[in-house]
């Protein structure tokens, strides 16, 4: 084989596993947001009712009754897991697109990095604005 059908093969390689590391995170970011909004519909069937009363809750394939607060603090906490492991692929999203499109020899996305301002950010632009 010659020297640049191997750089081919090998370019081709590559560009072909920073694509599916790409899809992958993709399609996990669409299953994360399903668990969430199952998490968001139970909680809100949990939300009525005396904190003391309880209620059955399917783990795995046992369902055990307990206390709605606990139920509704176990629902919190999960959510709070994914928003944290959401947060974390689409960091790691837009680093991996980056290096896809170094590796295709497309210029980097402009603006694809910005971050929103924080609330101290916006309460001092907003206090200047008035002034």
């Amino acid at each position: 084989m010659t020297a640049d059908a191997q750089f081919l093969i090998t370019y081709l390689t590559e560009v072909e596993a920073l694509a599916e590391d790409l899809l992958a995170d993709k399609h996990q970011m669409v299953a994360l947001d399903r668990k969430r909004n199952s998490n968001r519909e139970a909680l809100r069937a949990v939300q009525g009712g005396a904190a003391a009363e309880k209620t059955w809750v399917c783990f795995g394939n046992m369902f055990i009754k307990i206390p709605r607060s606990k139920t509704r603090q176990m629902i919190k906490n999960d959510q709070e897991q994914l928003e944290s492991e959401m947060t974390r692929i689409r960091r790691e999203l837009k680093v991996k697109l980056n290096r896809l499109n170094e590796a295709q020899g497309k210029p980097e996305l402009k603006g694809f990095d910005l971050a929103p301002l924080s609330r101290e950010e916006m309460l001092a632009i907003n206090k200047v604005i008035k002034e």
